[in-house]
């Protein structure tokens, strides 16, 4: 074999295993979606009727004229994690749905039901455009990590509760 084909078979092998070497990647995040099909209406049974429906899209308000306000549980995957990015995401079901999308994240201690945090995002709603409402490196103020996360979201009318995601850091 010629020498060039040597240096040049060398160098490849070279490149190959300086690549797989690059190319590992550690996961430092977990992404976790929690079903629409686990919210609820904050109120006792549904006084909303037929506006308030579970669709393939969503938990959607159909009503024309009655915001509702919709309760989900966080589910997140371990208790391993030092703060979370929790996204909740509303679309306007019509060309002209419009409206102010506020959504609350709470924490809630499990042992006295307290809520030891809430944060409040507020977005207006303009046609289909879908909105995403970001709480950013969120972190748990409950001691020892005794605590569930709610997602709040009063929806306008003509508007769907697509997803309620999170996003966990190690």
């Amino acid at each position: 074999m010629p020498k060039f084909l040597k240096v040049t078979s060398l160098l490849l092998v070279l490149f190959a295993s300086a690549f797989s070497v690059v190319s590992v990647s550690t996961n430092y995040f977990d992404i976790v979606q929690t079903s629409t099909l686990k919210c609820r209406p904050q109120t006792n049974g549904n006084p909303y009727g037929d506006a308030l429906t579970y669709t393939i899209s969503g938990i959607k308000n159909a009503s024309d004229s009655q915001n509702i306000k919709i309760g989900c549980p966080v589910q997140l995957s371990s208790a391993e994690s030092s703060s979370y990015d929790i996204t909740a995401v509303v679309v306007g079901t019509k060309n002209n749905s419009s409206g102010a999308v506020s959504c609350e994240l709470n924490e809630i201690e499990n042992l006295d039901q307290v809520r030891v945090q809430v944060l409040t995002l507020s977005e207006m709603m303009n046609g289909t455009q879908p909105i995403a409402l970001l709480w950013e490196r969120v972190t748990k103020q409950a001691p020892e990590t005794n605590s569930t996360f709610t997602v709040t979201c009063n929806l306008p009318p003509k508007s769907v509760l697509t997803n309620v995601a999170v996003r966990e850091y190690k």
